[in-house]
């Protein structure tokens, strides 16, 4: 008769016992590993971005090196070299700028 009072939802309290200790273990694997995805993917991220920028600057190289001398329309002559020269100095650095701190800890 004691049996059928330890029954909750057709399961017995040893059963019940038995899944919140594996649901408890679950929770704590989570806990332990967590941080360590979160960190993980924050470092896969910021590669992906760092990656990106890099192309889009050697894309924007590639076309300022194709580009040929010229003439302004005030009547200047522009030189090759200026062309790459301003197109340098217009890198974009946006991404290492605004994870200096995060990529100094990356990589030290």
């Amino acid at each position: 008769m004691a049996n059928e009072h330890e029954t909750f939802l057709f399961l017995s309290g040893l059963a019940w016992t038995a899944i919140s200790s594996i649901a408890t273990a679950l929770a704590v694997i989570v806990a332990l590993l967590l941080p360590f995805y979160l960190d993980w993917k924050k470092r896969k991220n910021l590669s992906l971005l760092i990656e990106d920028e890099i192309h889009r600057n050697l894309d924007r190289m590639k076309k300022s090196d194709n580009m040929k001398s010229g003439k302004l329309p005030n009547g200047d002559t522009i030189r090759k070299v200026d062309i790459m020269s301003a197109f340098l100095v217009h890198l974009d650095t946006h991404i290492w700028e605004q994870n200096k701190q995060t990529i100094a800890e990356i990589s030290s």
